[in-house]
């Protein structure tokens, strides 16, 4: 499946052309927003391993715990085909096996950087309330910074 990310006209304007060489039938779709963007997912990643050590998780608990908790109501909201390919898997098992598979269920790689925007604040916002602390996104371009 080929898929870009359109951000300026130019480059819409090479997408459209790209279709319009392309044989028919095909099926088309589009998205508003772009995928979650790799620092998006590095701070997540980050994150995860930081709530783990705290609550003597494993971060892979700690992501399906919050792929569930915050992760699924985005999706209900915003994507009503992956809740429905995926909502018989997971809705009739009890809570503990539920968060078993959400372990493997994809589901913030499906985010686009608005929705994954949202899912870090709920995760933010619930954990430090918590007090645990949690790497700040924004400091973290002057950890990667050059400074010589």
């Amino acid at each position: 499946m080929t898929s870009r990310i359109l951000r300026t006209d130019h480059e819409r304007a090479a997408w459209m052309a790209f279709l319009a060489a392309q044989a028919l039938p095909m099926t088309v779709s589009a998205v508003k927003g772009a995928k979650r963007s790799l620092p998006q997912n590095s701070t997540a990643a980050k994150w995860y391993s930081e709530i783990a050590a705290e609550t003597g998780d494993t971060a892979i608990a700690v992501k399906a715990l919050c792929k569930h908790q915050f992760g699924l109501l985005i999706m209900q909201r915003d994507n009503p085909a992956w809740v429905a390919e995926w909502e018989p898997l997971y809705a009739p098992l009890p809570y503990q096996m539920r968060l078993k598979v959400f372990e493997v269920i994809p589901l913030t790689s499906k985010f686009t950087t608005r929705q994954m925007a949202e899912y870090m604040t709920a995760m933010q916002k619930t954990y430090t309330a918590q007090g645990i602390w949690l790497t700040d996104p924004d400091a973290r371009k002057y950890q990667q910074a050059d400074w010589r």
